[in-house]
This record gives structure tokens, sequence and C-alpha cells, in this order.
């Protein structure tokens, strides 16, 4: 069961997140002039990071401690549109050793690079050598100079790299007429064509279409969840010969599909210990019976994981859904309110 929880910020971790920033910079001996610690975003960081274009705000929460890190990115002022800064990255004691900071650097710069930066740039300080030396690890070059205008003249240490090599590996599964492969950055926007469209979203947790950061947020947490459990959410291609009797290039993605571990309800969205399987495909790819394809891919694959059991859930009113998971072997438990704090109706079957 996962004990950490990275997601966006919301208004309600603006003051914890405040704290966090002014603590750990005052640990640090930076909090003069020069710093972040001054900067107006500060105390109203999830409405700082809303309102600028390609930007984003997440947050580590612990289940029981609550939120104790953030990060940020941001384009870069005074650079070309292709560079981003990583702002104010910082952890409350409790998460360090944990690889939290290796997580949440990893997860900014996924996002980043699907929000269409190729270079990413950092300022920090000689003294903070743990944060160097993560930073060098991943792949940043220290740098002769500042690059941009971020106002912190007091931090004595730049780096920046390229945006590249961040897919993630992930087991290829090709059926009769799909490949699905690992998420890669540069799906974001034909993901976008189902998460973001409100009649493929309409039996889809709150139904809400989600917005680009949200899908460049969903890709950089599937990315994680392959390189810790080996599987996750797949992006759902078309082979050659299926491609060419539809008229379509070889390798359209079509919709995702994967394992994920479900969210209990009363839980605030932490997952686990159950193993999901979950499908979503784009309106114009409805009706070619892909769903069920993929489904039982993934529900032949799960052994291989070392999974017993998997459960799924449906909109009440998703018979379409339910079909798919009929088809698959899955027995209908009914309709319940034990995951995702709502009402769905609940399937599982055994491996």
């Amino acid at each position: 069961m996962d004990d950490l929880l990275l997601r966006p910020i919301r208004a309600s971790d603006d003051e914890t997140v405040a704290a966090i920033i002014f603590d750990v910079m005052t640990e640090h001996g930076a909090s003069g002039p020069g710093f972040a610690i001054h900067d107006a975003e500060v105390g109203a960081m999830s409405e700082a990071y809303a309102a600028r274009e390609r930007s984003a705000c997440f947050v580590l929460e612990s289940f029981d401690d609550g939120v104790l890190g953030c990060a940020a990115v941001a384009p870069l002022e005074g650079a070309g549109p292709e560079v981003c800064e990583l702002r104010k990255m910082y952890f409350r004691p409790a998460l360090r050793g944990r690889g939290a900071g290796r997580r949440m650097l990893r997860h900014t710069l996924r996002v980043a690079a699907s929000l269409g930066f190729t270079r990413c740039y950092i300022e920090t300080l000689a003294s903070m050598t743990k944060a160097r030396a993560l930073y060098e690890s991943e792949g940043f070059e220290k740098l002769c100079a500042p690059l941009g205008n971020t106002g912190h003249f007091a931090c004595d240490m730049q780096y920046a790299r390229t945006l590249d090599g961040l897919h993630v590996e992930a087991a290829t599964i090709e059926t009769e007429r799909l490949v699905l492969r690992g998420p890669r950055p540069d799906d974001v926007d034909a993901v976008l064509t189902w998460l973001g469209d409100v009649e493929a979203m309409r039996f889809v947790g709150d139904g809400r279409p989600r917005s680009k950061v949200e899908v460049a947020h969903f890709l950089a947490a599937s990315a994680h969840a392959f390189e810790t459990r080996g599987f996750g959410f797949w992006i759902v291609t078309l082979r050659p010969s299926e491609a060419s009797a539809r008229g379509l290039e070889a390798g359209s993605v079509v919709g995702d599909a994967g394992l994920w571990p479900i969210p209990t309800s009363g839980r605030r969205g932490f997952r686990g210990p159950e193993i999901e399987l979950g499908y979503r495909f784009a309106p114009v790819h409805h009706g070619h019976g892909y769903a069920t394809e993929a489904a039982s891919a993934l529900v032949a694959h799960a052994g291989t994981f070392g999974l017993e059991r998997l459960v799924a859930v449906t909109h009440p009113d998703n018979a379409a859904s339910q079909g798919v998971l009929r088809k698959c072997g899955f027995t209908d438990e009914g309709v319940t309110e034990r995951y995702y704090d709502t009402r769905c109706r609940a399937f599982s079957r055994a491996l």
C-alpha cells in the first residue's frame, strides 16, 4: 500500500507549503535578500501556479503526517520558451532519505517535458550538498553563470539539463490488432483526446474533462508506477495492419489501459492494496472492440507481476464497460461505495 501520495497542490495546502518553504530555507541559511523565500507566490502557491501558463505545483503527502514536501515547474523568465525552471523543491526531515526527492524531481521533469519544455534550470546553494548530488545524478550539469531572470541573486550554484531520456521502460504487450507500450511525456496531446473530452469522461470519476497539466501529471505518475511496480497505464496503439485497415498511421494512439492500485473510500486518494484494471479510449475509436482486446491482454499478463486478483469499477450506468468486464471473466459484485468515495459497480476476478 502506498504511504506517500504525489498530487497537484490544492488551496487547502497553501499554508502548509508556505511553512515548509520557510522552515527549510531558514534551516539552510537561505532567508536573506535574494532568496526564493521572499517570492510573492510563497503564501499562495496553488493560485500562483494555476494562473501561469505551462506551470504546475505538486505536493508529497504522507497518510499519517500530511503534506511534507513540494516542488513546482514554470517557464524561466528571461529565457526562451523552451526553458523551464524547477522551483521550490523542499522537504520536511521526515521525507529525507526515502527517495522522495528523486521521485518528485523525475515527476516534475516529466511534466515539464509534456508541457513542451526541452531544458530545465535549477538554482541552489553550494552548501546544499545532498540536493546537488541528486541533481547531478539525474543528469543536471553545472553552469558557469545564471540563466534568465529569477531575482534570486543570492543563489551561488546553477544547473541545467535537457529533457530527453525521460521515457520509462515497460513491457510491451501485443495482441492481434494492438500494441500496448509504456507512457512517454509526448503522449500528452493524444491522451487529451479522451481525458480532455466531455463524452469520453462522462462515466469516469467526477466526469470532469482533465487539463493538459493534469494529463501530464497522470503520465508522470504512470511512469513512476512502471519504475517501482513494473505495471501502470499502458498507451494503446494500433498495429500496422489494423491502422492500414482503418486508414490511419501505424502506431496511432487510441486509448490507454492499465493495472493500478485502487483507492479505498475514506483514504483521501491513497491507493492500494487491491489492484484495479482500467481502460479508456478516444470516442472516435469506440465500437471497435479495442477495450475488450486490451483488457483481456492485461488480465493474461497480470499474473507475471505476481498478482492473484484484480478488481474493476464502472459508473453504475456504464453498461458498455460492464459488458467488457464480463467478457474478460469478471464477476459482478453489485453497486458499492467501497472505492473512490462514490457509488460504483464493482467487479472482481481471480487470476
